[in-house]
């Protein structure tokens, strides 16, 4: 996992939808408890019913989607520190992600991968 993740999410009505957000927050690799975070805020991003949810192994698997690239311009404006302010940081994310917050509606998925 990187970062800043890509997750994609099938919703019956509209398809395929994308959302960006920060990675590694809870596990360096495993995705269970930021999926779990993020399914739990689904209904507040307009997604109903969500059928299908998972991490992309890319960015790239978002491309199509139409804020893909003001996506990653609002994250690169927030990078992570590195050294002694990271852990701090990551719980400040984290806490974030646990409100509803820090989760980045791409729009709909034209060639979901």
């Amino acid at each position: 996992m990187d970062d800043v993740v890509g997750i994609k999410v099938r919703d019956p009505e509209r398809g395929w939808v994308g959302f960006m957000t920060w990675g590694r927050l809870w596990d360096p690799v495993a995705d269970a408890e930021l999926l779990r975070a993020i399914r739990a805020h689904l209904r507040t991003l307009g997604i109903e019913q969500p059928e299908e949810l998972e991490l992309c192994s890319s960015l790239r698997e978002l491309r199509s989607a139409e804020y893909f690239y003001e996506a990653i311009i609002n994250f690169s404006w927030r990078p992570p520190p590195f050294g002694d302010g990271y852990d701090a940081w990551k719980d400040a994310r984290r806490a974030e992600l646990e409100e509803g917050l820090s989760i980045y509606f791409l729009g709909n998925l034209s060639d979901p991968l």
